[in-house]
């Protein structure tokens, strides 16, 4: 750990994410040192290590062994993760990832173990839940203040990406489950908590795809449930509603929003009482970045529960579906 104790995290991958939201985060983060990055891409490491002032690494084996890196963020497509995040562990260092850790719960698990094995922590990207605008929420849900939560519907979903972005690959783990699917599923998981089983789910995908494009499930924990509906290729939607026994709360933007936007929450009361709480602006991925940075200093903080219950419910949601698993 650095002098002034920070984690000195290196960033492998520096693809558009990474240089839009990553580094911004990273530089606006309390408790994060950033101290290597690596890339093939020659022009971009050397623009990145230029603008940042650090330690450029073509060769990952020379990035692994690197002393003065704590952490390493893996901020590649989603189907190199778990190769990637195995040699960060197997390195002695902790492992930062982008969502979903891996495609897949069983490897999401091992790199789990892996991690506890060696002392370390490996800790997935879900930057959403570190806003204040779901901290907000979360109480709210909690407090039961418009009665008990019923359902959650979440939806996330955009027009089409260019056909090149590796979303669109299912060779690099593309697919709009494991992308937008990610987020209304860790929004229920967040707010329902752990244990919810799937009903049901439908997963689709038009004739020139090599990837699912959109998808829909039920999920369920006792009388509660969750609609949860994502995909590429249509409208924007950006949001969540519980429906509460007094009332329900409605919240926009909720999972994706730059870093200096005002947001809210509508609470809507059965009374007719609607009242907007305003929410400032927030960087939720620095936030996320100070957060793993604390729960890397205290290895025994560290939970992987819902980890593994998004990782599980998205495999369920696959396996159910001949389409996500052609």
């Amino acid at each position: 750990m650095s002098r002034n104790g920070k984690i000195r995290i290196a960033i492998w991958g520096l693809g558009s994410h990474a240089r839009r939201n990553l580094l911004p985060a990273i530089d606006r983060s309390q408790r994060v040192d950033l101290v290597a990055l690596c890339t093939r891409d020659e022009g971009t490491l050397g623009e990145v290590a230029e603008l940042t002032g650090a330690t450029p690494y073509r060769d990952v084996d020379l990035l692994l062994s690197a002393p003065d890196v704590d952490a390493v963020y893996i901020a590649a497509p989603t189907g190199v993760h778990a190769r990637f995040a195995m040699a960060v562990l197997e390195a002695g260092k902790h492992v930062w990832c982008e969502k979903p850790m891996t495609g897949s719960y069983e490897d999401t698990l091992e790199i789990l173990h892996a991690a506890e094995r060696a002392g370390l922590v490996a800790l997935e990207s879900d930057m959403f839940l570190h806003h204040p605008q779901f901290e907000e929420l979360h109480r709210l849900v909690r407090s039961e203040e418009v009665g008990r939560p019923i359902s959650v519907t979440a939806r996330f979903g955009f027009p089409h990406l260019p056909a090149t972005d590796f979303r669109y690959s299912k060779d690099l783990g593309g697919g709009a489950l494991l992308d937008a699917g990610f987020y209304p599923v860790a929004a229920a998981v967040g707010l329902i908590g752990s244990g919810l089983r799937l009903v049901g789910a439908t997963m689709t995908s038009d004739d020139s795809r090599d990837v699912d494009t959109g998808g829909t499930a039920l999920v369920a924990s006792g009388d509660q449930v969750a609609l949860l509906d994502w995909g590429f290729g249509r409208s924007y939607r950006n949001e969540i509603e519980v429906w509460c026994e007094g009332g329900t709360i409605n919240v926009e933007r909720a999972f994706s929003k730059p870093a200096n936007l005002d947001t809210s929450i509508v609470v809507m009361p059965q009374s007719g009482d609607i009242r907007t709480i305003d929410v400032s602006s927030a960087d939720q991925f620095a936030r996320m970045f100070d957060t793993f940075a604390a729960t890397t200093l205290d290895i025994e903080s560290f939970d992987a529960t819902n980890t593994l219950e998004r990782a599980r419910l998205l495999g369920e949601i696959r396996r159910v579906n001949s389409r996500g698993s052609r």
